[in-house]
């Protein structure tokens, strides 16, 4: 083998021996972000849980807002967060019980 050759091989070496150590880093940084995507995913799963729960609990109270304008098309339809729907809910109770005491 030449020294030409020798060289050459050497320096496939170093360039595998550098690529490996880059893979590796890679396959440690790609599973820290796959933790990281799984917790966030189940968080977000949670958190859309709880979400649902609060909706349904609104739904159960009487004259309650709908979770959504009742648009015609689809586009113009406005999603209620379950704080504003409470608020208005609130709201107009507290309307009633003003009304009734300025009957007295």
């Amino acid at each position: 083998m030449t020294k030409a050759e020798q060289k050459t091989l050497e320096d496939a070496k170093n360039q595998l021996a550098s690529a490996l150590t880059k893979l590796a880093e890679t396959e440690k940084t790609l599973a820290v972000e796959r933790a990281s995507l799984k917790y966030w995913s189940d968080r977000a799963g949670e958190v859309e849980k709880q979400l649902g729960e609060m909706h349904a609990f609104l739904d159960s109270l009487p004259g309650a807002p709908p979770r959504e304008t009742n648009e015609e098309k689809e586009y113009n339809r406005t999603t209620h967060s379950p704080q504003s729907r409470f608020a208005i809910w609130l709201a107009s109770r507290l309307r009633v019980t003003l009304a009734s005491d300025s009957d007295r």
